[in-house]
């Protein structure tokens, strides 16, 4: 019995590093896209978070194409048309845990 409640704190732990994982990551994105926005190159956010780790251009990328991916292993979502109303940041976000309708945004 003691092992089952300790095997339930953990993967309650594990769930919780991978929303916190999920979050960090939205971070990064935002970062990747406020620095492809002051790049002189391109001077807007991209049309998709593709772009970031693949500029296409020769120029070197912004973030690793793995970072693209939350740690459920799904693909981050980004609506360039979608800025913060006070500071103006594109939302980046994950779906969250398969099945618990519980988004993870940089907002």
């Amino acid at each position: 019995m003691l092992a089952g409640a300790g095997a339930l704190g953990v993967l309650r732990f594990l769930d919780e590093a991978k929303v916190n994982t999920a979050f960090t990551g939205t971070k990064t994105l935002e970062s990747a896209l406020k620095a492809c926005y002051a790049d002189p190159r391109y001077g807007r956010y991209p049309d998709s978070l593709e772009f970031l780790a693949n500029p296409g251009d020769g120029a070197r990328a912004f973030i690793e194409p793995a970072a693209l991916y939350d740690p459920w292993h799904q693909p981050f979502q980004y609506n360039p048309q979608e800025w913060h109303p006070t500071t103006g940041v594109p939302k980046v976000y994950s779906l969250g845990p398969p099945g618990k309708n519980q988004p993870i945004s940089n907002w």
